[in-house]
């Protein structure tokens, strides 16, 4: 698809004397265009693989703290 894309983005950077912009040559961009959206949308979808429950991990500290005294936040 990128390909696709660069060559018209090459198409319409290239002087006209030099690789004209015919009615044709739109055309035939167009239906390969066409094809390739078609491929996409013909390939199936997978789903996302499902999440591993994760394991249990270590506590490093056990505290309460106020979360509105800011020294009490920073004293951890």
């Amino acid at each position: 698809m990128r390909e696709h894309l660069g060559v018209l983005d090459g198409r319409l950077a290239a002087a006209q004397a030099e690789q004209p912009l015919t009615k044709e040559w739109i055309g035939d961009w167009n239906k390969k265009s066409q094809e390739l959206i078609k491929k996409l949308i013909e390939q199936p979808v997978t789903p996302p693989p499902a999440p591993t429950p994760s394991s249990p991990r270590a506590v490093l500290c056990k505290a309460r703290v106020n979360t509105g005294d800011a020294k009490a936040v920073f004293r951890l």
